[in-house]
């Protein structure tokens, strides 16, 4: 916190506030110099307990003086703010922080929320603001702009409107979407490329979470178009593959799959696989497949995407998916075999020459095809 100064009070401290404040800084004194003094001071009376400042409590009887201080010491809180702005060294942002998300009456967070707007472009208060999102008391006062009480959460919403912070965008997008309606009321504010982008992030991290177990199942995420998923690019392009496959595979736990659970995006999810060339998923997705049903022609484009990336892997994986495609070669199901064979050709997988020889006395004539048009693909590498 901040260090105190000797032999000054906290009276003192609320009339250097009250002056830092005013219209004009003294004569002779530079306006920097001054902030300096006064955030060591305020911070100080604050630390030493000579400065309580929250705002007037409603659960304490109007003629309590323990009340009356309380309110009074509000201006503290004030004048850091506008001494913070004015060094923009960040002092006071700690304590400004912990006012937000840690006071104890639902007025204090919510005053904080309004006195702050302007170092908005402090992470530190970004992050605050973000955290009191969730914050669904409400204070028993009016705010300009809301027809209603509104929540520390709203209120805590439009700071992040007027401030305009991305991160904030996009977690106010997450909590629309996952806990609290009435915060989209504040989305329109924000531009048509800005939104799109924030749910997008939104849809990735949510489906995350909800595969890690993070979050409970959200319907939303069924009706959201799998080419969400697939426009992330970066590293967590290979995070989201790893995820969906994972997805995908859970096949043991009778999850994801059409014959257990229809309402899953099992098509969608099989697509965003196929568009993400997740390497280590072709297993689980010929799994799905040997089952039939409305994802079958799915799976056999996703396989097929992911084969067609191949070329752009590293060694390692190429064998990884070699193996798993000689994997399919194994399968009971004819579609699948003979997928599995025409990949492998499509592929160049030196090392399939036993299981093309085993495919080629496959009793399907479809499979016995593939595997002689395989074979000669792979010995032209």
């Amino acid at each position: 916190m901040g260090q105190a100064v000797d032999g000054l009070s906290g009276e003192d401290a609320l009339r250097q506030a009250r002056i830092f404040l005013g219209p004009l800084p003294p004569k002779g004194i530079k306006r920097e110099e001054q902030a300096r003094t006064l955030i060591d001071l305020v911070l100080g009376a604050i630390e030493d307990g000579q400065l309580r400042p929250c705002v007037f409590s409603d659960y304490r009887p109007p003629g309590d003086p323990e009340a009356r201080e309380r309110g009074r010491d509000w201006v503290a809180v004030q004048a850091l703010v506008a001494a913070d702005s004015v060094v923009q060294e960040g002092k006071a942002i700690p304590f400004l922080q912990n006012l937000i998300l840690d006071a104890y009456e639902p007025r204090t967070r919510m005053e904080a929320i309004l006195e702050v707007i302007p170092l908005g472009n402090q992470p530190a208060i970004v992050q605050a603001l973000v955290g009191a999102l969730r914050d669904g008391k409400t204070a028993g006062i009016q705010v300009p702009n809301f027809t209603e009480q509104p929540t520390v959460g709203e209120v805590a919403a439009c700071a992040l409107v007027e401030i305009g912070d991305a991160n904030g965008l996009r977690e106010m997008v997450r909590l629309a979407v996952f806990w609290d309606k009435r915060l989209g009321e504040f989305l329109p504010f924000y531009t048509r490329d800005e939104l799109i982008k924030a749910a997008d992030e939104v849809a990735l991290d949510a489906l995350i979470e909800v595969l890690r177990g993070d979050l409970p199942d959200q319907p939303w995420l069924h009706e959201r178009p799998a080419h969400i998923i697939e426009k992330v690019e970066g590293d967590a392009r290979s995070v989201a593959a790893s995820l969906l496959a994972e997805m995908a595979g859970k096949d043991a736990a009778g999850v994801l799959t059409s014959a257990l659970d229809p309402q899953k995006p099992i098509r969608g999810i099989i697509k965003a696989l196929g568009t993400l060339g997740a390497p280590h998923a072709i297993a689980r997705i010929a799994g799905v497949m040997e089952r039939g049903g409305p994802e079958e022609f799915s799976c056999r484009n996703s396989i097929e995407a992911i084969v067609k990336e191949a070329k752009n892997l590293t060694s390692d994986d190429r064998a990884d998916i070699g193996k798993q495609l000689i994997g399919m070669v194994e399968s009971e199901s004819v579609k699948v075999r003979a997928l599995g064979v025409e990949q492998l050709g499509k592929l160049g997988y030196m090392p399939a020459t036993e299981a093309l020889d085993k495919a080629l006395s496959d009793p399907e004539s479809k499979v016995r095809k593939a595997a002689k048009k395989a074979a000669k693909q792979i010995a032209h590498q």
